[in-house]
């Protein structure tokens, strides 16, 4: 029977990422990172934790010996760990060569038994069993399998595993195969080789393992995986991050992990990648590790990140501290609002979002939907509107006011004109934003995760320029997403302080009359 001593020592082998996630036991667990950063072998690794973290059994061969200067219980550890990729290719391709890095195909059971079998495009299986370093025994069993073209409950229906691999994890089409996967976990081994939770709680035992886990490169905007894991931000506890292989001028990146490795190939690997002719859209996800965005177009804002840009928790409101409001609206039944607040440190926090959400918001609603959240959330505080300076037009049911003024009347909030509606300025002003750091590990720019999910969906992709065929359009697509992410670039146009210098002012005691004080119209 093989021994532990078998596989070499691991300490050194992965970066300090892939090692967080090969040694996390959280229950649902992803990494993401760029080719050749060590992600697959680490998921195999894993399957080795998983079952080191196992009860030993309480009917095979239990007994006490001695470990590292203590008594313990030893025996035989058993786990099952089920590999599914969504087609026989993309197993035979990518998780078994990684597998079979880490694992001898000649292992078996110690009776024999088991061992490796299976042959390309058809399902495969590994049984084999290890001496662990307490004196007990590792029975591991490895499934790997391929969906095709079954429904995933289907494929899911009477499987009895430990744990789940899902390598290449952005492959496979649909999100509930996560839900369907942990469903299904925990079922092996049997009831019969286990403890009691609380007989294993009173000898000082974790609760063994269970759980799906799985790796990727980065994801495409519009894919359930960015929707889930970027949008919607699920699962922070158990998404480990890689940092890119290569920098945003090309180079490689001295923090790459896996790089130790990857000179063995070739000393400059990832310069030769792109030399050999890599294109730039895959360059930058499979190496640079930022979001696709072949489904939805080419991304208006594509500094945004919403693992760096989008807070780990909800923001709270500053009771000290003004508001500050990107508004846009005018002749329009797509109405959005962004309300800002910029802390002491200079970090501009988007706290609240009003968009259309495939629905039409006229001004009137939507300056009241301001107000609201002004008295309801943000009570007493200070507050001003940036919009549009094509608000200034006079409306069409009566051309001796303008929009502008409409707003500042049905919202009450003091309102001004942007300085310019030119999109290279305004999209300047919060690109700006997306590049600075307020401080030491600070990002300029932060959005509360619950409170702005349609502007974290605008700026991850939603809000971006078309594709028709190889040619991408001049002017971002204008549609639900494009209202939120041009409200937030006038408020950072106002906030930047462009407005207040050179735009237009409506101020309160004007109360949106036709010649308040500082009003502009069109002439």
């Amino acid at each position: 029977m093989a021994s532990l001593e078998h596989i070499s020592d691991w300490t050194n082998v992965a970066g300090p990422v892939a090692r967080a996630y090969e040694l996390s036991r959280v229950p649902l667990c992803v990494i993401e990172g760029p080719t050749g950063g060590g992600k697959t072998q680490a998921s195999a690794r894993k399957i080795l934790r998983v079952a080191l973290w196992q009860h030993p059994s309480p009917r095979r061969n239990l007994r006490k010996a001695e470990y590292q200067g203590k008594q313990v219980w030893v025996g035989e550890r058993r786990a099952k760990i089920t590999v599914v990729a969504p087609t026989y290719p993309v197993l035979w391709d990518t998780a078994i060569p990684s597998y079979l890095k880490v694992y001898n195909q000649g292992w078996k059971n110690a009776n024999g038994s088991g061992g490796w079998g299976g042959t390309r495009s058809r399902p495969a299986e590994h049984k084999f069993e290890l001496a662990s370093p307490d004196g007990g025994m590792l029975h591991i069993e490895v499934d790997f399998r391929a969906i095709n073209d079954e429904d995933v409950e289907d494929f899911m229906k009477g499987r009895e595993s430990t744990a789940f691999w899902l390598p290449e994890l952005t492959t496979h089409p649909a999100e509930n195969l996560l839900s369907k996967a942990s469903n299904r976990v925990g079922r092996f081994p049997e009831p019969e080789d286990r403890w009691d939770p609380d007989e294993a709680a009173a000898l000082g035992w974790e609760p063994a393992y269970k759980g799906v886990f799985g790796d990727t490169n980065s994801p495409v905007i519009g894919s359930w995986f960015h929707d889930r894991f970027y949008v919607r931000m699920e699962n922070r506890d158990g998404y480990y991050r890689q940092p890119p292989g290569v920098l945003d001028d090309g180079s490689t990146n001295p923090m790459a992990e896996n790089l130790h490795n990857l000179r063995k190939i070739s000393p400059d690997y990832y310069g030769d990648l792109i030399r050999g002719g890599m294109d730039d859209y895959d360059v930058a996800r499979l190496l640079a590790c930022k979001p696709g965005w072949s489904l939805n177009g080419k991304p208006v804002h594509a500094y945004f990140d919403p693992l760096r840009h989008v807070a780990k928790r909800r923001l709270e409101i500053d009771r000290g501290l003004p508001v500050r409001i990107g508004v846009d609206g005018g002749n329009t039944l797509k109405f959005a609002a962004v309300f800002y607040q910029r802390s002491f440190s200079g970090q501009v926090r988007g706290l609240r979002v009003i968009a259309p959400r495939d629905s039409q918001i006229d001004l009137a609603t939507g300056c009241g939907q301001v107000r609201r959240i002004l008295d309801t959330e943000f009570q007493g505080l200070p507050a001003e509107i940036t919009v549009d300076p094509a608000a200034k037009a006079r409306t069409a049911l009566d051309k001796s006011i303008s929009y502008a003024q409409l707003i500042q009347a049905h919202s009450r909030v003091t309102t001004r004109l942007a300085a310019s509606n030119e999109p290279t300025i305004r999209r300047a002003a919060l690109s700006k934003l997306l590049k600075a750091q307020a401080g030491p590990g600070e990002e300029a720019f932060l959005l509360d995760p619950e409170h702005c999910q349609d502007l974290i969906q605008a700026l991850g992709g939603g809000f971006s320029y078309k594709k028709t065929g190889s040619v991408y359009s001049p002017q971002p697509e204008k549609n639900d997403h494009s209202h939120p992410a041009e409200a937030a670039e006038y408020g950072c146009l106002g906030l930047e302080g462009i407005g207040a210098l050179t735009g237009g002012f409506i101020p309160p005691h004007a109360g949106g009359s036709q010649n308040g004080p500082g009003v502009i119209h069109d002439r």
